[in-house]
């Protein structure tokens, strides 16, 4: 019986910590995202519209979508699929 005590003790801190780094990547996220446009833009990154797809719906440069994704891809937030000439972002969370 204590050695399913200390299981499942071991199990709580295990999921603590899970939560504790989702919530700082949550915190990152939204200090890349800091603005009501780079929000609408990391909405948009489903992979299924380009780099100009979604600057064309936000209403930003296709440079500054560029811009925004290769800094949300350095961090691990979204994975950028090439096909063709045109680039895609991925958001990974």
């Amino acid at each position: 019986m204590g050695e399913t005590m200390k299981e499942n003790t071991d199990k709580m801190d295990e999921l603590i910590q899970l939560v504790k780094v989702i919530g700082e990547e949550k915190i990152k996220l939204n200090e890349i995202a800091n603005t009501i446009q780079r929000k609408k833009m990391f909405r948009l990154m489903t992979g299924d519209r380009s780099l100009q797809d979604i600057a064309q719906n936000v209403g930003v440069s296709a440079e500054a979508v560029r811009l925004f994704a290769n800094e949300l891809d350095k961090e691990g937030f979204v994975f950028i699929k090439r096909v063709g000439k045109k680039f895609y972002p991925v958001k990974l969370i």
